[in-house]
This record gives C-alpha cells, structure tokens and sequence, in this order.
C-alpha cells in the first residue's frame, strides 16, 4: 500500500479500498432510493437499509455466458438475504452473484 493511502486509510480509520466500496454502495442506495428503484427483484418489498442492499444478477452467468456479467440489463437489486444461489443448466449451484 502505497503512503498516500496508508495514510487515507490512517484517517478514516478503514483500508483505503474498503472506505471506497462503502462510499460507492452508500450513494448507489442513495440513487436507488431517489428514483424509487429500491424494491427487491426477488420479494418486490422495500429495501431499507444499505446493509440489506445486494446486486444480483437475474440470471446465472458463471459457467453459461460472460457477457451475462457485463450486460447492465441482467442486473438487479434486492436484499441480501433474498439473493440466493442460483443453479445452472446441469442443475449445480453456481453461487450467489
């Protein structure tokens, strides 16, 4: 880790890249929230905190199709706990997104 992160992560008191995926996820629920795009994709209820807030994908990409991963339109919000494993073609779980 380099100094200058040494000491970002020194001053908000968490390592530098953890600081940044929190921020990032805390104005990802803020937006949702705003475009009232916080319902869950599984049980359609209210997400209501950012530590239920889970990105997912609706459809299995590991072991069917990379570009799954990528494409913007497979993806959905929901909470953590309704983001279950998914199974894949064979019949395996292919683990949470």
């Amino acid at each position: 880790m380099s100094n200058y992160n040494q000491r970002r992560s020194s001053q908000l008191g968490v390592e530098w890249s953890k600081a940044n995926t929190r921020l990032r996820k805390m104005i990802l629920f803020n937006l949702l929230q705003r475009h009232d795009e916080d319902n869950c994709f599984r049980c359609s209820e209210r997400i209501e905190t950012i530590e239920q807030l889970s990105i997912e994908h609706k459809k299995p990409w590991f072991g069917v199709d990379s570009a799954l991963y990528w494409d913007l339109d497979n993806i959905a919000f929901s909470h953590l706990k309704c983001n279950r494993p998914h199974r894949n073609r064979n019949g395996t779980t292919v683990g949470q997104s």
